[in-house]
């Protein structure tokens, strides 16, 4: 993935995926080179999805609304 924006919080790099820092054909292929080398388990990339799954997101809100209302 292209190292900006949203994705920087999600992929782990050499886990779950690979950063390229520019976007030239050569900083693409030097990125995939790398994926190539890894063996990236599903699992993995499942647990890191997990993460960002809708229940996380409603508990978080929740508790950070819990949180202000007590101040």
């Amino acid at each position: 993935a292209f190292k900006s924006g949203g994705v920087v919080e999600t992929v782990v790099e050499g886990i779950t995926g690979v950063f390229f820092d520019e976007a030239t054909t050569e900083s693409l292929v030097e990125a995939i080179k790398k994926l190539e080398k890894l063996n990236i388990k599903p699992q993995d990339c499942i647990n890191q999805a997990n993460k960002f799954s809708k229940q996380v997101f409603k508990d978080k809100i929740k508790e950070f609304v819990a949180r202000v209302d007590r101040t």
